[in-house]
């Protein structure tokens, strides 16, 4: 909570006393937000994360402590830390001397590495002679065994800081409510006084003992006696001063309406159906409800029928100049409000009789293309009916499968007609998709259509036992013509 509200000072007292490395590390990321960067120091501390507290130093330009973590990792044994921390700080000699000991090491270890060449390089370059003679003596070599660079040598050294950051960035002053200032008198006045970067933090000679395993000493100075609750105020346990006690003033207060519930809330409350929902603008739980009830997952195409039942199901009043519109919702039927739905754009039975006729046609006329797409409207709007009786539901569902079929059987004639028949694989494939377009449970008129279809590319191609069988078929269908039926 102190975090979430800012509050520094109470956040460190917390993780103090809790001591849990992730609070620890919550309160470095929250200090280093603020620009705190004696807290970010007593964080990476308690962490013991010494690459961050390096990389703190350097940013802040504090190159004393920058040198003195470079003694910290030679303690611990850290050679890449060590070998970081001399090349920010500028220290050569101990970048030599990494070298050194890690040659040994990987000699100790029976690994072929000579890292020598390397110590002398950077002796070379620092023009330190001496260095250079004792590695040479130490390892047998001479000046013509090593090879380095003909280019002059540029000894890298890091700048130094102009103006070193020696306290916090500054934050604009508030106020403290009076619960803050409760909360931090209960837990005793901190001491914020250090101007160094190392206010919060400890002296690195306690943080070196730290980790050779003596205790820590207290990190944050706290005062021995804190104010308590009624120390706030100079009259300290004195009631509140309003006045005479006794004396109350009577106020009249008007009643004021409770904001009501709209038409399109009790739409959600009233329906199970996602129509309804859409209705009242509740487009989330009417996609849940389509995903449960036929699942449903890509409502893409369904986007033009919500916005059309959406906007069919109120109208606005145009009010005075200057002010909204009256927004008014559009029902079913007359009733109590608590209990009312939205009316829907369309119906079912205009539907079922004309729209759904006028897309058989289009099947009949062969127009398998806008067929299909006059059909998948339909079975858009199905999704989206509103019902009132179970028969009314059973034969939406008739409707539903009906599609389909159709929607199914159509997509493979019109894949059939898509392939290319000059080979031998692709009559195979045509043949196949013929047959297929058979097993679609069609109206009689349209199922002979396809059985008609089917015969007609087996018997071109020769497959005359195949063609025999559709014929058959179509016969028992009895939906022909006399003369055609002949024929067949």
């Amino acid at each position: 909570m102190a975090i979430e509200c800012g509050n520094l000072t109470v956040a460190v007292e917390t993780a103090r006393a809790l001591d849990k490395p992730a609070l620890w590390n919550a309160l470095g990321q929250a200090a280093l937000a603020q620009g705190n960067i004696q807290i970010v120091e007593l964080a990476y501390q308690k962490l013991k994360n010494f690459e961050k507290l390096s990389f703190l130093y350097l940013i802040t330009g504090d190159f004393a402590k920058l040198g003195r973590m470079g003694k910290i990792a030679e303690h611990r044994g850290d050679y890449g830390s060590e070998f970081q921390n001399s090349l920010w700080t500028g220290n050569v000699e101990a970048r030599i001397r990494v070298f050194k000991e890690l040659d040994l090491c990987m000699r100790f270890a029976l690994f072929n590495a000579n890292l020598d060449p390397l110590a002398y390089a950077t002796a070379k370059t620092y023009g330190l002679t001496e260095e250079c003679a004792s590695i040479l003596e130490a390892t047998g070599l001479t000046e013509e065994d090593l090879v380095l660079p003909t280019h002059a040598p540029h000894a890298p050294d890091p700048p130094h800081p102009i103006a070193p950051m020696t306290s916090n960035w500054p934050l604009l002053p508030t106020s403290r409510s009076l619960l803050e200032k409760a909360l931090t008198d209960e837990m005793g006045e901190l001491s914020l006084e250090e101007q160094t970067t190392n206010g919060y933090a400890e002296d690195l000679n306690t943080f070196e003992k730290g980790l050779n395993g003596t205790e820590e000493s207290d990190l944050i100075n706290v005062g021995d006696e804190g104010e308590g609750w009624e120390e706030v105020g100079d009259g300290a346990g004195e009631g509140w001063d309003l006045g005479e006690e006794g004396e109350e003033e009577a106020i009249d207060i008007p009643d004021v309406p409770e904001e009501g519930i709209s038409d399109a809330e009790y739409w959600v409350r009233n329906s199970p159906l996602a129509a309804d929902h859409i209705a009242a603008g509740s487009f989330e739980t009417a996609m849940q409800l389509l995903n449960r009830q036929v699942g449903a997952v890509n409502f893409a195409p369904l986007k033009p029928k919500f916005m059309l039942i959406y906007q069919a199901s109120r109208t606005f009043l145009a009010a005075n100049p200057g002010l909204p519109s009256l927004e008014l919702f559009v029902k079913r039927e007359e009733g109590e409000r608590s209990r009312s739905l939205p009316r829907l754009p369309w119906d079912y039975e205009k539907i079922k009789t004309v729209q759904m006729r006028e897309a058989l046609k289009l099947v009949t006329a062969n127009k398998i293309e806008e067929a299909i797409s006059a059909l998948r409207e339909i079975l858009h709007a199905s999704l989206l009916f509103a019902v009132s009786t179970g028969a009314e539901a059973d034969d939406v569902a008739k409707t539903v499968e009906t599609i389909r079929e159709y929607i199914v059987g159509l997509s493979t004639e019109l894949a059939r007609r898509e392939v290319d028949t000059s080979t031998p694989e692709g009559v195979k494939r045509s043949l196949e998709l013929a047959a297929y377009f058979t097993n679609a449970q069609l109206s009689p008129q349209h199922k002979g259509l396809a059985l008609m279809q089917a015969m007609t590319q087996f018997n071109k191609h020769k497959n005359i036992a195949t063609a025999g069988v559709f014929a058959q078929k179509y016969i028992e269908l009895g939906v022909g013509k006399p003369e055609l039926i002949e024929r067949v």
